[in-house]
């Protein structure tokens, strides 16, 4: 079923080196670290522009 492959998800063998994990970790927050200057970058150029065309 679809639950029960969704909660198999997390159950696969992790890895068991410390460095690898670390790794996983590390790229994982410079990911989320991207991704959110990405977002608050494209936001606020929507906002500038939206601004701008409301006080012409």
């Amino acid at each position: 079923s679809l639950a029960g492959d969704l909660a198999m998800i997390g159950g696969g063998d992790a890895p068991t080196n410390p460095t690898v994990q670390w790794a996983i970790r590390i790229i994982g927050f410079i990911a989320t670290v991207a991704v959110t200057l990405y977002v608050t970058n494209v936001a606020k150029k929507a906002l500038d522009k939206s601004v701008s065309k409301e006080t012409v």
